[in-house]
This record gives structure tokens, C-alpha cells and sequence, in this order.
């Protein structure tokens, strides 16, 4: 914790540090959320996904994009936090001083777990025989397991390791990320994949399948983002008063308009 009070107490970031440190953060959100609702699309949903060429490009984009984000987070994250320029990236102090913060260790873990998650993927959207279209009797179970974990690194890395009851934190954290992968990760398969399905009874069940999953999703969002926000604000005036105040309106205001989008889809699927 000493090393990364140290790091983090640096000058400003260059700004194309900056800049694309901001972006491998976004990436990873944005990657995670298209790996892991292709995935719940494919066995929940829709099984018949694991046969759609689009939802295999969604997976792939996902699983390509978390794993450059990570790579290229963890090697801006040094630079970042000690206010330095590019140059700085590949400077073996840097990455020293990285792996021996928390969020070091946290991202490498990431980054092995998609080493796995990548036979997982092959097994789900590899060629199979007409009869055997089922998965290996020991394939949820481990993919349940490293589901859980990616979703967990988030907030391994982040604020919800900090501070009181850190492991409450993390539960919650952990299902807020996860109920935002398939939440808004869903609207884009169910956009690309199952809309465009010529075949109006696997539109209208895939459609409705995921609009009741987006509705406990948006459930789970909202409980979990009113309990972070309560645990790390502690109080209603903190939201204008301080900067992650002022970022939690901001998310909330997003949140917000993704409502309003949710609404129109639902009303969309309810009425195929």
C-alpha cells in the first residue's frame, strides 16, 4: 500500500499517458461485457447462438480486446500513477513498481485467466457433431468459476478493496460489473445476432428470455450501485462536494439514459 500511495501521489500524467490510460479502462468494461454475455447468450439464453457466426466474432472481440486492455493498462498504469510520459512505460522501475501495488498482481491474474477462458471458448464455439451438441458435464462449473473471478478483478483492483467491510465490497462489486456485462453487452447480441434471425419464434424467445434477464440486471445494478455509492460517499452532500461524488452523478446520469434505452428494447421484445 506504501508503493502505490507512493506512486499515486506523482505529478500529472502526460497527457497521451493519460489519455490512453483512460481507454484501456473503458476497453476492459467494454471487452468484458461482450466475452461474457456472448457466453451467457450462447448457454442461457439462446443455445442456438453457439451456431451464429456473429456471436463467435462478438466472444473473440471481447476476449481479443480484455486482453490487450490489460496488457496495455498494466504497462500505462505505472507511468500514470507517477506522473510520467510514454517513455516511461517500458522502464523496468515502472513495471516494478507496479507489481508490487495491488492492481499489478490483480491484472496478471486477469490475464491468466484468459489464457483458460480461451479453451473454454474453443469447447463452446468449436465444431461439433449434431448429436452432441451438449457441453462436457465439467464445463459450467469451471466457467461459472472464471466468470466469477473476471468479473471480481475490477473491483480487486480498484476502491472496493479499500476501506471498511472490503469483502462485502467486493460481493457487491463484483455483481454490479457482471449485471453490466450482460446487461449492455446483451443489447448488442441480441442487436447483431438474434434480430437479424429470419426464423420470428427464435426472435421472440431469445427476446424474451433476455428481457427478463436485463430486468434482474437492472435490479442488481441499482441495488449494488445505491450500496457502493452509500459505502464510499457516506452521504448525500459528498456528491457535489467531492470529485467521485461528482463522477457517481455523472455514472448515474448515464445510467439513466441506458434505462430509457432498455425500456424501448424491452418494449420492442414484448411486442415480437
Amino acid at each position: 500500500e506504501q508503493v502505490a500511495e507512493g506512486l499515486l501521489a506523482g505529478q500529472e500524467a502526460d497527457r497521451a499517458v493519460a489519455i490512453g490510460w483512460a481507454t484501456a479502462r473503458w476497453v476492459v468494461f467494454a471487452s468484458l461485457a461482450l466475452l461474457v454475455v456472448g457466453v451467457v447468450f450462447a448457454v442461457v439464453i439462446w443455445p442456438g447462438a453457439r451456431d451464429a457466426r456473429v456471436t463467435r466474432r462478438i466472444v473473440t472481440a471481447g476476449w481479443i480486446g480484455l486482453t490487450a486492455s490489460t496488457v496495455v493498462g498494466a504497462l500505462l498504469f505505472g507511468a500514470y500513477s507517477r506522473g510520467g510520459a510514454l517513455s516511461d512505460v517500458w522502464d523496468p522501475d515502472v513495471v516494478r513498481d507496479t507489481l508490487a501495488t495491488r492492481f499489478g498482481p490483480v491484472w496478471l491474474l486477469r490475464l491468466g485467466l484468459l489464457v483458460v477462458v480461451f479453451g473454454l471458448l474453443r469447447v463452446l464455439f468449436g465444431r461439433r457433431a449434431p448429436a452432441g451438441r451438449g457441453l462436457p458435464g465439467w464445463w459450467l462449473p469451471v466457467a461459472g468459476v472464471l466468470g466469477v473471478a473476471l468479473v471480481s478483478t475490477p473491483g480487486l483492483a480498484g476502491h472496493a478493496s479499500t476501506g471498511d467491510q472490503r469483502i462485502l465490497a467486493l460481493l457487491l462489486d463484483a455483481v454490479h460489473v457482471a449485471a453490466m456485462a450482460v446487461w449492455v453487452g446483451g443489447l448488442v447480441v441480441l442487436a447483431a445476432a438474434v434480430l437479424p434471425v429470419d426464423d420470428v419464434e427464435i426472435v421472440r424467445t431469445a427476446s424474451r428470455r433476455f428481457s427478463r434477464v436485463a430486468l434482474a440486471c437492472v435490479a442488481a445494478l441499482v441495488v449494488t450501485g445505491v450500496a457502493q455509492t452509500w459505502r464510499v460517499v457516506g452521504g448525500l452532500d459528498a456528491l457535489r462536494t467531492t470529485e467521485y461524488g461528482r463522477i457517481l452523478v455523472v455514472k448515474l446520469v448515464v445510467f439513466v439514459l441506458m434505462l430509457v434505452v432498455a425500456s424501448f428494447s424491452r418494449e420492442i421484445a414484448t411486442r415480437i
